[in-house]
């Protein structure tokens, strides 16, 4: 059943009266105009496509792109991303990237 949603209300509208009708007049149409009606058609259906079209399977990585994924997925799973060192002033868990030296 078609329904509308206009500002929160749905309005349902006298589907089986308007289905007949517009597929009657549809129909009249197509039989007036086979050739345009089919062409009509085709031109969206290819438009369709068009609009639908994936890349897939997708483009390879440069080299370049592949090394760049590599080396930041090996610096973030370094062991020193996963340890944890107290702040000498307040006392929290930082890791040791985010620690500045204290020798004073």
């Amino acid at each position: 059943m078609l329904q509308i949603y206009r500002q929160s209300k749905i309005i349902k509208p006298k589907t089986d009266i308007y289905n007949v009708t517009h597929l009657q007049a549809v129909k009249n149409h197509q039989a007036k105009n086979p050739e345009a009606s089919k062409s009509s058609n085709l031109e969206s259906v290819k438009k369709y496509q068009i609009k639908m079209e994936t890349n897939f399977p997708p483009k390879l990585l440069s080299p370049l792109l592949q090394h760049k994924i590599a080396t930041s997925f090996c610096k973030d799973t370094l062991p020193q991303a996963f340890e944890e060192s107290r702040c000498a002033v307040c006392g929290t868990l930082v890791t040791p990237f985010d620690l500045v030296s204290s020798n004073v």
